[in-house]
């Protein structure tokens, strides 16, 4: 006869994935039943979205059955943790954040930021996205600038509508990179005329019902400035990397370097700063023009201010504009004029951990 203290003993062998400790120990194992040759067990997630649900279930399967030969049938439930069981979970490893909705995975999360708008933030967000999947890492873009998204135009995505089923959205997909943005659940230039409480509502949502999969990296492009979105981003997300783009113009660099301050108090690591349109190459004489100030120097100067590198510079090209207004993004097309972001994408691989992987198949 199978025994419930024989599934407790096997579930004692299950690793969570992440934090490299048995469920059992961890606490996130909330139920046992054994009914007739059947074992019924409630497991517990830091969210009930995590991706890593089909390893621990595929892992509980294989050793409860193989711990008791009279087990046929082993059922796995999840859901989510209470916040007084994050609490107890964060207590039990030292590991805090448990309300970040990608805690329980390996996901790299990059806030793209800048001080002021205009700068070309959702155009690098873009290009970076296929750049990073190019290098052959599983990309998502959240477009959490509600109140100017550009993210589906620069993707060629605009007017398709994402998937909802069993009260799970599903992101738009294009070439690789998965992508959820406001704009594709609204018509035409219709106007975001919400207040606060509204787009943290929304953004909530697309944090926890978004049906991401498994991703090694997602992009927030995030709104300009350092207003309540943004820090309202920031303190949901304590553990996400934050990328700032700026021009060299001192306006827009000083701002960026009061969003790399609130960042560091939000406790989010600030990555490195891009200088976007550092210049612009003359087709006819080969000159380089210094539209907004030749400020190579300023700008390493603000990201020593905030103790991170410079990831790289990008010209101010007609193709990179003209291609992104028309959904098709250098990155994406594996345009030359590409070659700046794909060098900063191996710059922030090396600054965020991710190991190197093998271009993905489309």
């Amino acid at each position: 006869m199978a025994g419930k203290e024989t599934v407790w003993q096997a579930l004692e062998k299950v690793m969570d994935p992440e934090l490299g400790k048995d469920l059992v120990s961890l606490g996130m194992v909330k139920d046992v039943k054994v009914e007739g040759t059947s074992a019924l067990i409630e497991v517990a997630l830091t969210t009930p979205a995590c991706p890593l649900r089909s390893k621990i279930k595929e892992d509980v399967e294989r050793e409860v059955l193989a711990a008791d030969p009279g087990l046929t049938r082993v059922a796995v439930t999840f859901r989510g943790m209470t916040d007084d069981e994050k609490t107890t979970l964060a207590q039990k490893t030292g590991h805090t954040g448990w309300n970040n909705p990608f805690a329980c995975t390996t996901t790299r999360i990059i806030a793209v930021g800048s001080g002021k708008g205009g700068v070309g933030k959702s155009t690098v967000t873009v290009n970076l996205a296929y750049a990073l999947n190019a290098q052959g890492y599983r990309v998502g873009i959240l477009d959490a600038d509600v109140y100017g998204f550009s993210i589906p135009g620069l993707m060629g995505v605009s007017g398709q509508r994402p998937v909802i089923r069993d009260k799970s959205v599903y992101p738009i997909e294009r070439e690789g990179v998965k992508m959820i943005s406001i704009g594709n659940f609204i018509e035409g230039n219709q106007p975001v005329a919400w207040r606060g409480p509204m787009l943290s509502g929304l953004l909530e949502q697309f944090l926890r019902d978004v049906s991401w999969g498994s991703l090694d990296y997602l992009l927030i492009d995030m709104p300009p400035g350092t207003g309540d979105m943004a820090l309202t981003l920031m303190q949901r997300l304590p553990e996400a990397y934050l990328v700032i783009v700026t021009t060299p113009q001192p306006a827009a660099l000083s701002v960026a370097v009061r969003l790399g301050l609130l960042a560091r108090e939000s406790k989010l690591k600030n990555a490195g700063v891009i200088e976007n349109m550092a210049y612009f190459t003359c087709e006819n004489c080969s000159h380089r023009h210094y539209i907004f100030g030749h400020g190579e120097q300023a700008v390493a100067d603000a990201a020593a201010e905030l103790g991170v590198a410079v990831l790289g510079h990008i010209p101010f090209e007609s193709e990179i504009r003209h291609g992104s207004d028309m959904g098709q993004p250098p990155a994406l097309i594996r345009s030359p004029k590409a070659d700046a972001y794909s060098e900063i994408a191996r710059r922030l691989v090396e600054v965020t951990g991710q190991g190197r992987k093998k271009p993905l198949a489309h």
